[in-house]
C-alpha cells in the first residue's frame, strides 16, 4: 500500500520522537512498497484511516501502526506503533489495534487469524494494554534489545475478547 512522501516524513517524525532506534525513511519506503504490510493511521481528530486516501494530510498524523501479513501462516505481526508523545495517554494505540483487527477480519484477498507482537517486558504499560485486549505470552527472549532488555512474544487469536492474565 503506497505511502506519500510526506506521509512517509510523518512517520519518520514520530518514529524519532518516540524511538531510541528511530527507522529511517528509507527503512519505512521499503515496507510502503511491500504488498504484504498494512499500515494504519490516526489524524489529529482520531479519524482512522489505512494506508492514503484523498485528503489525508501528512502533518495530520498523530498515530501510527505498521503490520506485516503472512498468508502462509494467516498471521499478522505488528512490526511497530507509536503515538506523538503529546498524544499518549489517549488510547489511541488500543484504536489502532482495534480497528486494524476489524480491518483483517472483513478481508477477502486474504486471511488473519492471529496476531502476533513483540514488547519489552520493561515496557509495563504496553504489556499490560496487550494483555486486556487479549494478547497472551507464547514466548520470552532474554536480552532481545539493545539495552540488554527482554522481550515477550505475543499472541490474539482474532476475535478473542479474553483478557490473559497478567
Amino acid at each position: 500500500m503506497a505511502l506519500s512522501e510526506q506521509h512517509i516524513a510523518a512517520i519518520a517524525e514520530i518514529e524519532a520522537l518516540c524511538f531510541s532506534s528511530p527507522w529511517s525513511k528509507r527503512s519505512i519506503h521499503s515496507y510502503a512498497i511491500d504488498k504484504n504490510a498494512v499500515f494504519a493511521m490516526l489524524d489529529h481528530e482520531n479519524g482512522y484511516y489505512l494506508g492514503i486516501g484523498d485528503g489525508q494530510k501528512a502533518e495530520s498524523v498523530v498515530a501510527y501502526c505498521l503490520w506485516l501479513i503472512n498468508p502462509w501462516e494467516q498471521l499478522a505481526e505488528l512490526l511497530r506503533i507509536a503515538v506523538r508523545p503529546e498524544k499518549q495517554g489517549q488510547r489511541l494505540a488500543e484504536q489502532l489495534i482495534q480497528k486494524t483487527e476489524a480491518y483483517f477480519h472483513g478481508q477477502k484477498d486474504f486471511t488473519v487469524e492471529r496476531l502476533l507482537l513483540e514488547v519489552s517486558v520493561a515496557n509495563l504499560s504496553a504489556v499490560h494494554i496487550y494483555n486486556k485486549m487479549g494478547f497472551c505470552k507464547i514466548s520470552h527472549r532474554r536480552k532481545y534489545y539493545n539495552d540488554g532488555s527482554d522481550a515477550l512474544i505475543m499472541q490474539k487469536i482474532c476475535g478473542s475478547l479474553k483478557p490473559c492474565d497478567e
